[in-house]
């Protein structure tokens, strides 16, 4: 998902090809979601997998993108609340 979702958008920034992953990175993270995978990983990696929603432009991912990122916030260690706030 990191692959898909930010290595393209930094190597051909300012370019159509930025994004010609997203499609793919949203189904493996929904498929993560899916398959309760996000709960194993640290709170970092999941603010990664819940990413590729917050670049998407259709509406039912942007809310799960705020449900994600709002349960990560509550859940995270200290350290992490005010970056993911």
């Amino acid at each position: 998902v990191v692959a898909l979702d930010q290595f393209t958008r930094s190597i051909f920034r300012g370019g159509p090809e930025a994004f010609e992953n997203d499609a793919l990175a949203r189904l493996l993270s929904r498929e993560a979601l899916h398959l309760e995978e996000d709960l194993q990983l640290h709170p970092l990696e999941r603010w990664f997998l819940y990413m590729p929603f917050m670049h998407s432009e259709a509406a039912a991912d942007q809310r799960l993108s705020l449900q994600r990122f709002s349960h990560l916030a509550a859940e995270a260690p200290e350290g992490y609340r005010k970056a993911l706030d």
